[in-house]
């Protein structure tokens, strides 16, 4: 699960502004005038003062808030997931909602028409929203390539899926708004599907970490991929022997308080075992944790990275195979290139791209798939030279 890097007020407001440009505000706001009266009441309240409708209260249902929240690096409320949440207390979904509310707010929030098939200058919404955000991997799983090709073959284009955080067919009116529309695989877009943000349903949080503001790699939270041999450390850690499991594990930020056992990567565990929090861990901590571990179940991310064993073998294989001297050749190359400005750590990162074919930087994992999965193994095989 990798985060949307999006954050600051400027760049926040810049993306927004466009989005609002793109869609076409005032088609919807004259449908919601026309079809007052058939809003659910809820919704009918929040938008509209009398006969008037609140622009600025429609601008913050298609785009989200005005200020950004801090979690976006702005000086709003704490989160946008409280403002999702806000708006669903409001407004209700598909089961308060009659029929004709339900068909009404479908026709006016319609995916299909604004976003997937709307256009803006003669370039498609959605092309345009996926050339902003810039990525070209799944958030969800970080597995297969999310580019986006504009005309092509006929003047069709190619694009990946929009998840939509909360679905479409539960809350309609959260349809085209811009921070719930998240770049993914069909893969995860299917496995997905209704089951992830079903709030308020008995008191039990079914949620799952939301990639616009959460992410496995956080500063105090952690969760990374480790290999755990299942024969002779040696023959697994070489590439040499396929008998081991990958697992997701957290890493405690807080020692002897927030896990009730600490992440082996000796040992198999279980998921449940694996998240299982002391009962003094804080609420926000329980939640955390909670989304992580509903986000590796809903996913199926483990089940589906333990069928990447071939390029987890290839990455330990060069680890083991390339010497200092190698590693040091490749140095020099860089240097000899068009990188005589590049620091210790770019110079060192750089190495690392080129040896283990990704991008490895913390920032720039979004840029293809399988990034994090390297990412986190080299850290652990760093870490086990540490203390051998």
């Amino acid at each position: 699960m990798m985060m949307v890097h999006y954050l600051g007020q400027s760049a926040y407001d810049e993306l927004r502004r466009d989005y609002l440009n793109a869609v076409g505000v005032k088609s919807i706001e004259e449908s919601l005038i026309a079809g007052k009266l058939i809003l659910p009441k809820g919704l009918r309240d929040y938008l509209f003062s009398g006969d008037n409708i609140d622009s600025a209260r429609l601008e913050e249902l298609i785009a989200g808030p005005t200020d950004a929240p801090r979690s976006f690096g702005g000086n709003g409320i704490p989160t946008m997931r409280e403002f999702f949440e806000r708006i669903i207390k409001i407004a209700g979904n598909k089961a308060t909602m009659t029929s004709s509310e339900y068909t009404f707010c479908k026709s006016v929030f319609d995916y299909e028409r604004i976003v997937s098939r709307g256009k803006i200058s003669g370039d498609k919404i959605a092309y345009r929203l996926m050339s902003r955000l810039g990525l070209r991997s799944c958030l969800y799983c970080n597995r297969l390539y999310t580019i986006h090709v504009h005309n092509i073959g006929r003047g069709k284009g190619v694009r990946p899926d929009f998840d939509h955080f909360y679905p479409k067919s539960l809350y309609p009116y959260l349809a085209v708004n811009l921070f719930n529309l998240l770049p993914s695989c069909s893969f995860c877009n299917k496995l997905k599907g209704e089951k992830a943000e079903k709030v308020f349903s008995n008191g039990e949080d079914y949620s799952i970490l939301y990639p616009w503001e959460d992410s496995f790699d956080e500063a105090e939270h952690n969760t990374s991929f480790r290999v755990v041999p299942n024969e002779a450390e040696y023959r697994v850690m070489t590439g040499i022997s396929d008998r081991f499991t990958v697992e997701l594990q957290p890493t405690k930020a807080l020692p002897d308080t927030e896990f009730a056992k600490p992440a082996s990567c000796i040992n198999t565990t279980a998921l449940s075992e694996r998240f299982e929090l002391n009962p003094n861990a804080s609420e926000s901590e329980k939640a955390y944790w909670n989304r992580v571990k509903n986000t590796i179940e809903l996913f199926g991310l483990e089940a589906l990275y333990n069928e990447h064993k071939t390029e987890i073998q290839m990455l330990l294989r060069n680890h083991y195979q390339y010497s200092e001297i190698g590693i040091e050749m490749i140095r020099k190359t860089l240097i000899r290139g068009n990188n005589k400005t590049l620091s210790e750590e770019e110079l060192a990162w750089s190495v690392r791209n080129m040896l283990y074919f990704g991008s490895l930087e913390h920032d720039n994992w979004g840029n293809s798939p399988l990034n994090k999965l390297k990412h986190d193994i080299l850290q652990q095989l760093d870490e086990m030279e540490k203390y051998e």
